[in-house]
This record gives C-alpha cells, sequence and structure tokens, in this order.
C-alpha cells in the first residue's frame, strides 16, 4: 500500500474528482445511507468525499497512507485523517454510517474482530463494507475469506445484516465466489447486543432463529421473501406479520416497503420479548403475542395486507388460521404466503414432526380460493441445503400460475381478497393514504363519495396497485361492467382499464375489438351526457384518449382526431386542473397527426391551443387541487409537471415552427426536450446515446401516460418522445 507521492498527484488521481466511477460510489452510499454524518474508510478517498460534500453530506474520511492524507485536505478541507482503523479517534456514536472500502482484507486476522468491536463502538446505525476476497498479485492482502467468515466476524462483534442487504446483493450471486463483496451491515444496541449474544441464538436456532444474525442459505432463503413481499406492501398499508417468530422479517418489512403501521405476531412469548427488545422501539412495531387462528385483537377488515411465511404446514387446522386471514383483511387487502412444496418421504407425509400438512401449488390454490383469496402471482424458490434440493441454486423466480413442470423447494403467492366483488356491505371505506389522518377528502380522491363500490379503486384503477395477474384484473373488470350502473365512475374505470389491457395484447389477438370497445364508449358517453359527478366527468376524457390513441394504432387517424376533440369538448376542471395531462397531450398529439398529414396551419394552431390550454389549466389549480395545507399528496406535483411538459413541448412547437418547413428532424429534436431541460437547445444526441432496443441502454419512459404516446409515435413514426435514460454499467475492478 506503499504508493509513491507522484501516484497522489498524477492525472488518474487528479481525473478522480467528479469522475463517473466517483459519482457511482457516491451513489450507492447515498442510497444506501442517505443523508447524514458518515465516515468513509478507504485508499485515496478524497475525490469521494468531495462528492459526497457537494451532496450535502456531511462526509469524513480515514486514509492510512500520509501522503494522500496531506495531498487530499488541500481540496476536502481538513475532512481526511491518517489513522488506524482499530482505534478510531471519535466518541461513540459519532457516524450514523460507516463506509469500509477494500481495506479490511489489508489487516491482520488477529485484529479483525477488535476492527469490527471499534466499528460498532462509534457508528450510530450500521456499516457498509466492501472486500476482496482473493489475493493480488502483489499478494498484500491479509486477510482473505469468504463472505460467511466475514458476516461471522461482524455478527459477533454486535452487527446484523441491515435490512436493504437483499438489495444490495442479489440473491442468485450469493451462490458465486466473486473477486468483490459487499456486506451492509445494521448496529445492535449495545445493550440489546449485551441481552442477546449471538452464542445464545446460535444454541436455539433449531427452534427459532434471528436470520439477520446467520449466514449461509437458510438465512437467505428466509429473509429474501420478506424483500420480496415488502415490494408487494402498497403506500400506506397497515401490515401483519403472522408467526413472526423473532421479528426480524417485519423489521425488514417496515424498513424496505411504503406501509405506515406493522405488527408481527407470534404464539412464542420468548420470541415476542426478543422482537420487541431487538426491532419493537426502532421500527415503531406492535409486536403481539397470539395465536395465528385467534386474531380476535384485531378488528374485521382493517388491515390492507397480511405476511405468513411457512405458517400453513404447522397448523393442525390452516382453514381456521386462513378464516381469519379473510376475517381481518380489507376488501381490496392482500395475502402473501409461502409453503414448503411437496416435502414427503415415501409414505406421502412431511417427515418434519411440526409439519402437519403437505402442500403442492393445487393445494394451496384450493385453500386460498376457500377463504376468498386470490392468487395474482406465483414464486418458486430454491436454495442449497434444502430438504429436496440439496445441491440447488439461490433462485427465486415468478412462474405462470398454470406452470406444472417444475418441482421447487419451496412455493410463494401473492394473493388478493376478492371481497370488494362479492359482499362490502356494511364495511366503511378508508384509503390508507387519501383517507387516513384528512379532516375532508379531496374531491381527487373522494373515492367513497363517487363510486359504487370505491373498494375496486385499488385492485381495478390505481397504477402500480392494481392487481397484478391479468385474469385476476379481469374479474374486477368484468363485475364492474356487469354491476355497476352504465352511468357509474365504476362502470367508466372498469371500461378505460379494459381499453389500455386490450392494447397491450398482440393486434392479432384484438381484431375486430376497437370497434366493440369504442361502441361501449359511445354508449357510456350517452349515458352520462348530464352528469354531475366529476369522477365520471374523468372517465369520460380517459375513455376518449384511450380511444384516440387506439385508433392512432390502427391508423385510423380521422378517428383519432374525432376522439381528440371529443377531449376537449369536455370541461376538465369539473373534475381537476390534474388531468389536463391528457388535454395538453390531446393537442400536441393533433398537432402531430395534422404535420404528418401535410396540414401546418391546423397543426401549428393545435401547438397554440395546447399552450393557451396549459396557462389556464395550472392558473386554476386552487385549494381543491391541493388540499389541506400540511398534507399535499406528492401526485399533485408529478401531475403539474406532466402538465407543464407538455405544455411546454407545444409553445417549442410554435416558436420553431419555421425550422419544420425546411428541417422536420431538426424541428422534431428541439420539441422533444427531456422533461427537465431548461435550454432552449435540443438535447445533445450522438451516437453513444441512440443506441439500439436492446443494447445495454435501458430507456424509460417517465409515466404511464408517456409510456402510451410513445408507443402509438413509435407504432406510427418510429419516434419515442420521453427518453429518459437510465445507463448501468458495472465496471471491473481492475486488481
Amino acid at each position: 500500500m506503499n504508493f509513491p507521492a507522484s501516484y497522489w498527484t498524477s492525472p488518474l488521481q487528479l481525473a478522480a474528482y467528479g469522475s463517473p466511477i466517483i459519482k457511482d460510489v457516491a451513489q450507492r452510499i447515498l442510497t444506501f445511507a442517505g443523508p447524514g454524518k458518515h465516515l468513509v474508510i478507504g485508499g485515496g478517498v478524497g475525490p469521494l468525499l468531495a462528492e459526497l460534500h457537494a451532496a450535502g453530506i456531511d462526509a469524513w474520511g480515514i486514509e492510512e497512507l500520509r501522503y494522500p492524507t496531506t495531498e487530499e485536505n488541500r481540496v476536502i478541507r481538513t475532512r481526511l485523517t491518517q489513522l488506524f482503523t482499530t482505534g478510531l479517534p471519535y466518541e461513540a456514536n459519532s457516524f450514523d454510517y460507516i463506509f469500509c472500502l477494500n481495506v479490511f482484507e489489508f489487516l491482520s486476522t488477529d485484529i479483525i474482530a477488535q476492527t469490527f468491536r471499534e466499528l460498532h463502538r462509534v457508528c450510530r446505525h450500521g456499516a457498509y463494507l466492501e472486500l476482496h476476497t482473493r489475493q493480488n498479485r502483489a499478494s498484500e492482502r491479509k486477510t482473505i475469506q469468504g463472505r460467511e467468515w466475514w458476516e461471522d466476524q461482524s455478527f459477533r462483534a454486535g452487527f446484523r445484516k441491515h435490512p436493504t442487504y437483499y438489495r444490495v446483493v442479489a440473491y442468485g450471486e450469493l451462490d458465486t465466489y466473486p473477486n468483490q463483496i459487499v456486506i451492509p451491515l445494521a448496529k445492535i444496541r449495545h445493550d440489546v447486543f449485551a441481552r442477546h449474544p449471538i452464542d445464545v441464538l446460535l444454541k436455539n436456532r433449531t427452534l427459532h432463529m434471528d436470520m439477520s444474525r446467520e449466514t449461509g442459505p437458510r438465512s437467505d432463503a428466509h429473509m429474501v421473501r420478506y424483500e420480496l413481499a415488502a415490494e408487494w406492501i402498497r403506500p400506506g398499508d397497515r401490515v401483519v406479520d403472522c408467526a413472526c417468530g423473532l421479528g426480524y422479517g417485519t423489521a425488514q418489512l417496515a424498513a424496505r416497503s411504503t406501509g405506515r403501521h406493522f405488527i408481527g405476531v407470534d404464539l412464542d412469548a420468548t420470541a415476542i420479548a426478543y422482537a420487541k427488545d431487538n426491532f419493537g422501539d426502532y421500527f415503531n412495531i406492535d409486536f403481539v403475542c397470539a395465536s395465528a387462528t385467534e386474531l380476535g385483537f384485531i378488528e374485521s377488515s382493517s388491515i390492507d395486507c397480511l405476511v405468513s411465511f411457512e405458517t400453513l404446514e404447522h397448523l393442525p387446522d390452516y382453514s381456521k388460521f386462513l378464516a381469519e386471514v379473510d376475517r381481518v383483511l380489507k376488501p381490496d387487502g392482500r395475502f402473501i404466503a409461502s409453503v414448503p412444496n411437496l416435502w414427503m418421504d415415501h409414505t406421502g407425509k412431511d417427515p418434519n414432526p411440526n409439519h402437519h400438512h403437505v402442500f403442492d401449488y393445487q393445494k394451496l390454490k384450493l385453500a386460498a380460493e376457500a377463504h376468498n383469496l386470490e392468487i395474482e402471482v406465483r414464486y418458486h424458490q430454491t436454495a442449497p441445503g434444502g430438504f429436496k434440493l440439496l445441491d440447488a441454486k439461490r433462485t427465486l423466480e415468478r412462474k405462470p400460475l398454470d406452470i406444472i413442470d417444475e418441482d421447487p423447494e419451496w412455493l410463494v403467492i401473492v394473493a388478493s381478497s376478492n371481497k370488494a366483488i362479492k359482499n362490502t356491505q356494511g364495511i366503511s371505506y378508508c384509503h390508507p393514504i387519501y383517507t387516513t389522518g384528512h379532516t375532508k377528502p379531496l374531491l381527487l380522491v373522494d373515492f367513497a363519495k363517487y363510486y359504487q363500490n370505491p373498494w375496486l379503486y385499488r385492485q381495478l384503477i390505481q397504477i402500480g396497485e392494481r392487481c397484478a395477474n391479468k385474469d385476476t384484473l379481469g374479474s374486477r373488470i368484468d363485475w364492474a361492467l356487469h354491476t355497476c350502473p352504465k352511468d357509474s365512475a365504476d362502470y367508466g374505470a372498469a371500461l378505460t382499464v379494459l381499453g389500455y389491457t386490450l392494447q397491450t395484447e398482440n393486434q392479432s389477438q384484438t381484431i375486430g375489438k376497437f370497434d366493440i370497445f369504442a361502441a361501449q364508449v359511445d354508449e357510456y358517453y350517452s349515458q352520462t351526457i348530464k352528469t354531475t359527478n366529476p369522477h365520471v366527468r374523468r372517465w369520460r376524457i380517459s375513455l376518449a384518449y384511450c380511444a384516440a390513441t387506439w385508433s392512432m394504432s390502427l391508423g385510423e387517424h380521422n378517428a383519432s382526431l374525432a376522439w381528440l376533440d371529443r377531449i376537449h369538448q369536455e370541461n376538465a376542471l369539473e373534475f381537476s386542473p390534474l388531468i389536463g395531462t391528457k388535454i395538453v397531450s390531446a393537442w400536441f398529439l393533433k398537432g402531430v397527426i395534422h404535420l404528418s398529414h401535410g396540414k401546418t396551419e391546423e397543426a401549428f394552431a393545435d401547438f397554440r391551443s395546447g399552450t393557451t390550454e396549459t396557462k389556464r389549466l395550472l392558473s386554476a389549480l386552487d385549494q381543491r387541487t391541493w388540499g389541506e395545507e400540511d398534507s399535499t399528496f406528492p401526485f399533485v406535483f408529478h401531475e403539474i409537471a406532466e402538465i407543464s411538459l407538455w405544455g411546454k413541448r407545444c409553445a417549442l412547437a410554435v416558436q420553431w415552427s419555421a425550422i419544420f418547413l425546411h428541417s422536420p428532424g431538426k424541428f422534431w429534436e428541439i420539441t422533444m426536450t427531456e422533461k427537465f431541460d431548461n435550454s432552449t437547445h435540443p438535447v445533445s444526441f450522438s451516437p453513444s446515446t441512440a443506441l439500439p432496443r436492446g443494447s445495454e441502454t435501458i430507456w424509460v419512459e417517465t409515466s404511464m401516460l408517456a409510456r402510451k404516446v410513445n408507443y402509438y409515435l413509435d407504432r406510427l413514426f418510429g419516434l419515442r418522445i420521453v427518453r429518459s435514460r437510465v445507463l448501468s454499467r458495472i465496471i471491473p475492478h481492475q486488481d
């Protein structure tokens, strides 16, 4: 590690300031730890500290070499210190997180334990390690070990796996032995660690184990399920983790999801005491000692999501548990569960004395359906050392619901309550975000007032939350279309979702379906001419937009223009200025179609109308849009940004109209600026940014509306409007 002084002033080191590699490391730190006071330990960390300081982070550094600390402090103002990691001159809990970047492997094995203890003393919340697991050419690394050894050392010093562990470290990659590994760690408080030493846990691991303090495939298999479950928890959800054991999974759900209230339930009082001590206060979780089959302390229809892994097979009568799941879930609730798949011996029984049942997918499906639970998504999981597949790799993969030719170790399901389409009588509607904590619901989100069955909103309408399975979603659509009045908001919403769903299918599968859909939209228009329901107005606009984009994809531009005209005949302000995303983009699309057919005068009149309409809509924003002063919903700003984006494009089209006559490609390039580009110049465009589809560049449209518009313009003209480019490159370490 004794680099010459010239190394630190070489062009390579000076270029590190602001380099993509340093920016990438800084972004990893911010994604893991967020804003705070952080300590970075690693060779030549000056450029990294400078990058973190520029982001507003209170970052400090340690470098064991004399020269770089002297040289780089010229840039980072005394934030870089030269000292040894086994004796940090800081008080306890001085830093939120400590980042050790390729340092520990250069320490002697006999001081590793001491070094971990010192990190534990100085950090408040945790540590993040990057380590090499192989020797370099110069043989300078003194401690060469694998992931499990390093993790065991950290656990014995008072750390556990950080809740973000399986976001940072891919589950499948844990089967590999790479040159470099990452270990995200969370700190266990000193007093808690003293009350629950790791050796006591290990003695009882066959009954209960805190998997966040165990290394290896058994821990990985359990914890990655919770990482998966967290992705299915919706914003504001009230969540129950049934049979939570020592509570590590409940904590992971609380840390990794957007849920608002978490309850951990287990029959073992000792396990609940451990969970409260380790996770209760820190994650604000209510841990309750109770049976999974007797959840009487939870009110009926009050839970948004219930998670229960490896529980059903342990219950003599699992139907009692599923009946409780059905009772406590809201009509739009979700159930996430796992069971061993076909764990049985030659007698057909599970040899585990604690398992009372053998499950396969069909048995699990029938059990769920008997209790108003409809499976949306199915996953198969394997891991080394399982009951059947001892040498299996770590996998957790989504599978078709009807797959029959695979035999995984575990089944994981995500199911929706179907009470919303059966009987919701007497169940008061409460949306966890839009109703809870608000004295008067905003018109935009007052679903209880304007919908026949507001419980359908999350399962049918809300993008990102609605049923993920086509058939499950279809059952909600069919129910609304055959049950709700044809002049209701429910009917209009279901018809809109149906239209967009059909558009995602292969054109050969939807031949003739557009005419049927268009006739249904016409009927809805005739049924709702005199509507006073603002949400019906919303769906009239959305249906016309859906029909317009669909007819565009069929090449029926005249029909598309007629549908776009319908949008502009509606008074958007009866619902909200925020529906202006479709109003203004409709003007833009009309302009594009007119340009494509040589009608430049009509086209630029359309663009001018789009600009004028944008100003009118934005000037109409008021208290009905913003809501209560202390509880404005973030989606409002997103919609305003979308309106502004389409208005900006219309304005640019008008401003640069003369260019279109002699250079239409340049006109298009200028008009299609990025969302937050405030220049009057076109977005920079070069061969390196114009990579073909299927390359390592991933194109991400910024909204559902943008995705739909891009799809149809791509079909019509080979163009894409929104180009928010996310380029992810993994640069191999040069040893």
